[in-house]
């Protein structure tokens, strides 16, 4: 009988070989000499973001009926109406730990009690997400985090992570006491 070792390695290399092959023209525009960790890192998320994107746009086009650069059908109602570079929310938490506004006037707190799968046993966890308004009254989604309770450290964890991101002047609202993120 073969060990747990050998049929985990047989697992990896048949996951492996169904992956799709990448030809080496696309990896020489990736990488022209030695790279840096963080360069590493940085190719796949650029890559994850090109093919989202691409993928985004063919099911847009799929939706409307016509190729982008191609002409509206006049049955359509629907068209395009230009493109632009799109925020992609992956699990990379480049979404997470982008800048923010320095200035929000309000940011609301809230958290929703669920249910996670965590270990092989269910759990209950707090998701935690801060809204911010604007000064012109747009919303922004501020972040969103996952613990176990809601605790003083747990909120100072979230409003220094705020004040790092750029958010330096806001007043929160949803907690006990309102007071400035600044502060925090």
């Amino acid at each position: 009988m073969p060990s747990k070792t050998k049929m985990k390695n047989a697992a990896i290399a048949a996951r492996s070989a169904a992956l799709p092959s990448i030809p080496k023209e696309l990896l020489d525009q990736f990488v022209s000499g030695p790279m840096m960790g963080a360069e590493v890192n940085a190719a796949p998320m650029a890559f994850k973001k090109a093919l989202i994107e691409r993928a985004l746009g063919a099911e847009l086009g799929h939706h409307l009926g016509y190729p982008s650069g191609g002409t509206k059908p006049e049955a359509t109602s629907n068209q395009r109406n230009g493109t632009s570079g799109k925020t992609v929310m992956a699990e990379d938490g480049a979404w997470q730990a982008r800048p923010l506004e320095a200035m929000c006037p309000v940011v609301f707190y809230d958290a929703l009690r669920v249910k996670i799968r965590e270990d092989a046993v269910v759990r209950n966890k707090a998701i935690d997400l801060a809204l911010g308004v604007l000064p012109d009254g747009t919303r922004d989604i501020l972040g969103l985090w996952i613990g176990n309770t809601e605790g003083a450290k747990f909120w100072m964890k979230v409003f220094n992570d705020l004040k790092t991101r750029g958010a330096a002047d806001c007043a929160e609202v949803g907690s006990a006491v309102a007071r400035p993120v600044a502060t925090a």
